[in-house]
């Protein structure tokens, strides 16, 4: 019997060679974003497309960590494409929910511009931490100070 212990070390539990994962499906390259009628659009360049090299996208941040894209078939968004939509009668053929797990314990500042301000200077824009330290000190001296008297004059 030959076991290769460097082959069996390339392979998760599942028997997948671990390289798989690191090559991309699709790449995509951002030929522009706007946005039209209370819906954020993009487009992109697929180089690798036979048919449409140009697909149109309807995106939407959800919340913090939530964004929802809807590709169209075509090259143009349908008209009644939401970011949500994945029928051909809306004139699209995908729908994803992406959800970012990395907020959880990301100690990065939030630089969000949902882009309806135009005018907004970006090198004004403010920061909020989504420390929760300042939380817990309060918690703490409010422990510290109401219940420690209480118990030392009883």
């Amino acid at each position: 019997m030959f076991a290769d212990r460097e082959y069996c070390r390339q392979l998760d539990p599942y028997g997948t060679p671990i390289g798989v994962y690191e090559q991309p499906d699709y790449i995509y390259q951002c030929a522009g974003y706007w946005r039209e009628d209370s819906r954020s659009m993009m487009v992109t360049y697929d180089r690798d497309d036979p048919y449409n090299n140009y697909k149109c996208w309807v995106y939407e941040r959800r919340d913090l960590t939530t964004i929802t894209l809807s590709r169209s078939a075509g090259s143009a968004c349908g008209f009644n494409q939401t970011s949500e939509s994945y029928k051909s009668e809306d004139g699209a053929d995908l729908a994803i929910t992406l959800t970012e797990a990395e907020r959880i314990h990301d100690d990065c500042p939030i630089r969000y511009d949902d882009g309806r301000n135009v005018f907004i200077d970006l090198e004004e824009f403010h920061f909020y931490y989504a420390k929760s330290s300042i939380i817990h000190m309060k918690k703490l001296f409010l422990f510290f100070f109401i219940f420690i008297p209480f118990v030392l004059f009883n």
